[in-house]
């Protein structure tokens, strides 16, 4: 009888402490699971904004004088791996002014006029053609 009592407020200190890791253990394996979803709905959105990019690309007649992959024209500047040499800012800044960006960074350009059109675009559609072409 005496182990028995000698055991008893270990059984209960257990019994006790059991449920809490438990707890413990699924609140940790929740907040891991949450802490993905937003990684998951920011690369969703990237994606859903690299394929409008994608479509604004060919709706505005960007292939009439780009290509990407072989594909379009060769009288303007291929545009493959253009994430390797230029940033998303440096994309977008030219998409909003070519003629003015073309002008202040003259050198990137190797002193070469813009050719290309202003093409009214609005932030969305540079953001997401920048996006594109940077993908």
């Amino acid at each position: 009888m005496s182990t028995l009592r000698n055991l008893t407020p270990s059984i209960l200190l257990i019994s006790l402490l059991l449920p809490l890791q438990l707890f413990d253990a699924a609140v940790a394996k929740e907040s891991k699971k949450g802490a993905k979803k937003p990684d998951q709905a920011a690369a969703r959105a990237l994606k859903k904004k690299i394929e409008e990019g994608k479509t604004l690309y060919r709706l505005n007649g960007c292939a009439d004088c780009h290509s990407i992959n072989n594909k379009g024209c060769k009288s303007g500047v291929p545009l493959d791996g253009l994430s390797k040499t230029r940033s998303l800012e440096f994309i977008k800044e030219h998409l909003k002014d070519p003629e003015e960006h073309v002008k202040k960074n003259a050198a990137a350009y190797e002193n070469s006029p813009n050719m290309m059109p202003d093409m009214n675009l609005s932030s969305e559609e540079i953001g997401s053609i920048s996006q594109y072409l940077h993908s």
